[in-house]
């Protein structure tokens, strides 16, 4: 699915030159499942094959983002041509945003990703140090870790407490990555 949705804005373009050449829309979906990669090839491929058969091509691109549901920018273009499709429009220009909106979205999560990074990677340093804490204690002092094992409410406090820490650290690092 990432494979596809970052594949959209080439195959997007395509169907934009094949517009401006002259085709109509349902030849250029056709050009661009033709010149796509894939996994994204077999997806237009599909939705030229539904057009073949006798689908409007609003509802094939319809389809198409039903198939694609963690695209942003197949959700984007379906909405756009249902509603040209309707009340008649620049489609040229509508897919020009929508590519340039796609890049734009693409450039913001890696610039997003790498100033969360850091953070990332001391949630998980943070989650691994009390067992880089026993396994040096244990090099150190051969007779701590068993010390330890031998009061289980001192193992029951370790991941009572390490636990809810975890997941608390693993949620900000997820949310950080879902605002994406």
């Amino acid at each position: 699915m990432a494979r596809c949705d970052e594949q959209m804005p080439q195959a997007l373009q395509l169907m934009i030159l094949a517009l401006r050449a002259g085709h109509a829309l349902p030849g250029a979906l056709a050009l661009s499942a033709r010149e796509t990669p894939k996994p994204l090839k077999v997806e237009l491929e599909q939705a030229t094959n539904e057009h073949n058969m006798g689908r409007p091509v609003a509802e094939v691109i319809l389809n198409l983002a039903r198939r694609l549901p963690d695209s942003d920018t197949a959700q984007t273009l379906s909405v756009a041509v249902a509603v040209l499709a309707q009340t008649g429009g620049n489609l040229i220009g509508v897919m020009d945003r929508i590519v340039e909106n796609s890049r734009q979205r693409t450039q913001y999560r890696a610039k997003l990703s790498a100033l969360t990074a850091q953070g990332r990677w001391s949630a998980w340093i943070l989650c691994g140090m009390p067992f880089g804490f026993a396994f040096m204690a244990a090099v150190l002092d051969p007779n701590y870790v068993p010390a330890i094992l031998a009061h289980p409410f001192l193992i029951i406090l370790f991941f009572g407490l390490w636990v809810p820490g975890l997941l608390w650290t693993l949620k900000l690092v997820r949310s950080a990555g879902a605002s994406a």
